[in-house]
């Protein structure tokens, strides 16, 4: 048989992380408003490395959630380790979900709008792989300015294979749908 080089790989299944009905959405904390955020949130945990003040903000997963479900939600989270938020593409939509230690937790699929994505990870490399989940109330309730937590991490991203460290070039806004007149 001789030596021959052998390739393990470790998988392990995409586990639900939200209850029906949580909100999910990518966005950014502006670095002016940083430091509030992280005063109110009820539970903050801080990055392994302090993300770099580049670009607009702390770029973020925002979760919605009911302040029921939170501490849950909350425990679950910390309790697998987080690494940081990675991108995937399932059936050609794009997939997003938290890599953790022991599992990971989907996220959001299926999402359309491609350009959110690449806004979020320009802005996670200005800020050196600096990113959140910020965990709030639902927009809708009484809990809607309600901080549960922020939840710092960092996590590079490899160059592009054959590009090195050239931006990345943001698809295109969609555009709004209008009606002519005829």
């Amino acid at each position: 048989m001789g030596n021959k080089a052998r390739l393990r790989l470790l998988a392990h299944e995409v586990e639900e992380l939200t209850p029906s009905g949580t909100a999910v959405s990518l966005g950014c904390i502006p670095w002016s408003n940083l430091e509030l955020v992280r005063s109110i949130a009820r539970r903050h945990e801080s990055p392994p490395e302090p993300a770099r003040h580049g670009g607009d903000g702390l770029p973020i997963v925002g979760l919605q959630i009911g302040a029921s479900d939170a501490e849950e939600l909350i425990r679950r989270i910390l309790k697998a380790k987080p690494f940081g938020v990675v991108f995937a593409e399932l059936e050609g939509k794009p997939f997003v979900s938290l890599l953790c230690e022991q599992t990971s937790f989907g996220l959001m699929s299926g999402v359309d709008e491609k350009w959110a994505i690449h806004l979020f990870k320009d802005r996670r490399r200005a800020a050196d792989g600096g990113h959140a989940v910020l965990v709030t109330g639902p927009a809708d309730s009484p809990q809607a300015k309600e901080v549960f937590a922020l939840i710092e991490l960092t996590t590079r991203d490899a160059p592009p294979v054959g590009r090195g460290s050239a931006p990345s070039r943001l698809p295109a806004r969609p555009r709004a749908r209008t009606r002519r007149k005829r």
